[in-house]
């Protein structure tokens, strides 16, 4: 798990083997996608010439490895699916005000599920946004029409409506989730028409989670790259899927559904432990859900996460420990 991340950052290496060490996460950002691209053209024969490097053509004197980049705005955010308050926890949280306001308290995103199943008011996205601090995020699921129905075929007009009511949550809505079903097998050609389309409209951060296995292989991979999508790392693997993210290296979108008994189990320490370690001081956006919702054991695994990355936090060199902090700490209203 730790080398996950070290792996990916690769890609520019390989491709781009001169670059600053003081560029911005944006510019790191657009060099993972066309590393990705460059290096899936190699492996899979995708045609079109190669493009140039810009920061070649920039700066030469003052490249050096990007292995010692770390994006200035990198940062790991840890919650759960809903905001529920278990009453074994439930004195952990500041007191008053609503269940979402409670838990924005303690917690710096959150993943809504609901909309998977039925739309929503934007009033209502728009009163969510405004009860919690500035510095939180949500992460929303795409609606079953799109991904179950209609299996990502002429979703344009879906799209339009989905994005129209979460656009009141401003700019506190991140992450758009895609789940696939597990029987969607990976069509490349109307795969790129779904993700080009939502690219045309929606320039934020999207994480895919595949359910059937031909989604992760290098085909897949290139494809996500292409459209600056991450691929979940979820918990229980799939079979023949891989416990590690894959797609866009510019996000980390994890999502722990319990194991071994899915959305019941909790995490034990050393599952927790090894997380933390893993993103602590992370070189793109890192997000850790936890799905393990059916017996309350989430909203304890992410405190329980939260306060791990606190102690590495603390014993870390004093330039690194801004990220870390974001985890649990929301920037005030």
């Amino acid at each position: 798990m730790a080398s996950s991340m070290r792996t990916r950052m690769s890609s520019i290496v390989d491709v781009f083997p001169e670059s600053p060490g003081n560029m911005d996460f944006r510019t790191m950002a657009r060099m993972m996608g066309t590393a990705c691209r460059m290096k899936a053209a190699r492996r899979t024969g995708i045609a079109g010439a190669a493009p140039k490097c810009p920061l070649r053509e920039t700066n030469r004197l003052e490249a050096r490895a990007t292995s010692t980049i770390v994006a200035p705005n990198a940062e790991p955010r840890v919650g759960t699916a809903g905001w529920a308050l278990p009453a074994a926890v439930r004195t952990r949280f500041p007191e008053g005000g609503t269940l979402l306001e409670r838990y924005a308290g303690l917690f710096s995103c959150v993943e809504i599920n609901s909309t998977f199943y039925r739309p929503h008011r934007r009033a209502t996205m728009e009163r969510w946004a405004a009860s919690v601090p500035d510095g939180f995020r949500f992460a929303l699921k795409l609606p079953r029409t799109i991904t179950h129905e209609r299996r990502l075929v002429g979703v344009e007009a879906a799209l339009d409506d989905f994005l129209g009511w979460t656009s009141g949550l401003g700019a506190k809505r991140d992450v758009l989730l895609v789940q696939l079903p597990p029987s969607l097998a990976l069509d490349v050609e109307p795969a790129e028409r779904f993700f080009r389309a939502l690219r045309e409209r929606y320039d934020g951060n999207v994480a895919c989670e595949p359910r059937h296995r031909s989604w992760f292989d290098d085909t897949a991979d290139a494809l996500l790259c292409r459209h600056r999508v991450a691929r979940v790392a979820a918990d229980p693997v799939v079979p023949g899927g891989s416990p590690e993210p894959g797609g866009w290296p510019g996000l980390t979108y994890r999502r722990l559904h319990g194991s071994p008994q899915i959305y019941r189990s909790a995490y034990g320490a050393g599952a927790l432990d090894a997380l933390a370690r893993e993103m602590h001081a992370p070189r793109a956006p890192h997000w850790c859900v936890f799905d393990n919702t059916a017996a309350g054991a989430a909203t304890a695994n992410a405190i329980e996460l939260c306060e791990r990355l606190d102690e590495l936090r603390s014993a870390a060199p004093r330039g690194r420990t801004a990220a870390a902090a974001s985890a649990r700490l929301p920037t005030e209203r």
